[in-house]
């Protein structure tokens, strides 16, 4: 992955790898069972995958009885009552889908809506660990997710590491946003779909970086199409890479055939607008709820009043900011167990700030090299922007199901947006860098480092373990 590393590359890898492991295990541990997004429902899927050797469908679902035991672990470690919802009554639950999906509003992972690649793949870990415990088997799984993000945070280690060949800070900076964001442990820990799909992006970025820097190929381009693929198929929160995907497009090509940066400014900017109004199009006119559907168009749910922003849709949109916000900083459990909202006052001074310095960053070092004393070569600044328009991407489709239908249904948990941590967490620390005076920005990192660990540990100390254990 990238060139040779030196010894200092190493012990800061090895450190902030071994950090990562460390955390996970604390966050595998202390939260129980169940006590994730979706993870009963992707348990059951992978289950039924492994131990009962049935594909699950709604049909499998309704006549295959869930694990005897799954009811228990949920009374034994008060799940219902954490995520204050009142547990089941009665005795007629014996499948899954009648015990789980009407207290929780949630959803069964079925083959008619979900995509099981992610499944298929734990399926044999789930069918070696039929003789565990039910318990055990969670947790079990719960690793194989740990040993995933390990893996996304050596990727993005990997990826920043060649983008500023000359530096340590910036991947330093986004390997330990990784390493200690509590809600991409406390999330890409568990067992879902977020974890495989945010290590596919990633591996996505490192994939498109060695052809900004060392050109196309046959094998590079195969190696990115089919990281591609296997990213859009294994979740519908992936689907930024498809856009981002003709921005780089057009980002490689301008440089490479010269383009008037007005031809190439009108191009990125038409992408951006047509994948805007695009998606929101094809949220309505599908059935699912997706922008990516298998079924079939249905223009009568087209609703060209969504643009006729009224107050009552400002407040939604507010609402949903809020959430989205509160989701990617501290919402635990299943979106029940949050940080104090006067801590989201700072996080988002913080954020606003850093935004105003990746303006400046973009602006000085990227569109105009001539004026910067970073001296980015033509490759780096490609790669820059490329992800800037990664980023951007990303944050329409959070908001696009909110947009579409001006309500609250589709959340957006900013878990959608894990897959696009590296051109966030990156740019964070680009802007955030950016607004330090020249001569103290030696300790940008020292802080930043200073400031991830702090807040991990607060929130840990002061909302988690109060939130399940009292």
């Amino acid at each position: 992955m990238g060139q040779g590393m030196s010894g200092n590359d190493q012990k800061i890898l090895v450190l902030l790898l071994g950090l990562t492991i460390i955390r996970g295990i604390i966050y595998i541990s202390i939260f129980p069972p169940w006590l994730a997004p979706d993870e009963p429902a992707h348990f059951e899927a992978i289950r039924l995958l492994g131990q009962v050797d049935a594909w699950p469908d709604r049909l499998t679902y309704q006549a295959s009885p869930m694990h005897p035991d799954m009811k228990a672990s949920f009374d034994e470690f008060r799940v219902w009552q954490i995520s204050r919802h009142v547990p089941p009554s009665g005795d007629n639950s014996q499948t899954f889908i009648q015990y789980y999906p009407p207290t929780s509003t949630a959803s069964i992972v079925s083959t008619e809506r979900y995509s099981i690649l992610y499944h298929l793949l734990l399926a044999p870990v789930s069918k070696i660990s039929t003789s565990f415990d039910i318990v055990t088997q969670v947790y079990l799984l719960r690793l194989v997710s740990l040993v995933i993000v390990v893996l996304t945070v050596g990727i993005g280690w990997s990826t920043v590491r060649r983008l500023f060949a000359g530096s340590l800070v910036y991947p330093a900076a986004v390997a330990a946003f990784l390493a200690f964001l509590p809600m991409h442990l406390h999330v890409n820990t568990s067992i879902n779909t977020d974890a495989p799909a945010t290590l596919l992006v990633f591996l996505f970025w490192w994939a498109l970086l060695r052809i900004f820097f060392d050109g196309p190929s046959f094998w590079r381009t195969a190696l990115v199409a089919t990281i591609f693929v296997l990213a859009i198929i294994i979740k519908p929160t992936t689907i930024y890479i498809i856009p981002t995907l003709m921005a780089a497009v057009i980002i490689f090509l301008a440089r490479r055939f010269h383009w008037k940066w007005p031809v190439s400014t009108v191009l990125l900017a038409g992408l951006i607008v047509t994948t805007f109004f695009g998606a929101i199009f094809l949220f309505q006119l599908t059935s699912t709820g997706r922008v990516l559907s298998l079924t079939p168009a249905d223009l009568s749910r087209l609703n060209l009043d969504v643009f006729n922003v009224t107050q009552e849709h400002l407040y939604t949109y507010a609402i949903a900011l809020h959430w989205s916000f509160l989701s990617f900083w501290g919402l635990f459990g299943w979106a029940n167990l949050h940080i104090p909202f006067a801590w989201l006052w700072w996080l988002g001074a913080f954020v606003v700030l850093s935004g105003i310095g990746v303006a400046i960053f973009v602006w000085r070092h990227i569109l105009n090299p001539s004026s910067s004393d970073l001296r980015f070569s033509a490759p780096q600044r490609d790669m820059l922007l490329a992800l800037l328009f990664g980023a951007i991407f990303a944050m329409i489709q959070l908001y696009v199901p909110v947009l579409a239908t001006q309500s609250l249904r589709w959340g957006p948990p900013a878990r959608y947006i894990f897959p696009a941590l590296l051109p966030l967490s990156l740019y964070l620390f680009l802007g955030y860098r950016q607004m330090i005076p020249a001569r103290f920005r030696q300790f940008a990192l020292p802080v930043w480092v200073s400031a991830l660990i702090a807040y991990d540990s607060v929130t840990f100390l002061l909302v988690v373990l109060p939130s399940i254990y009292g």
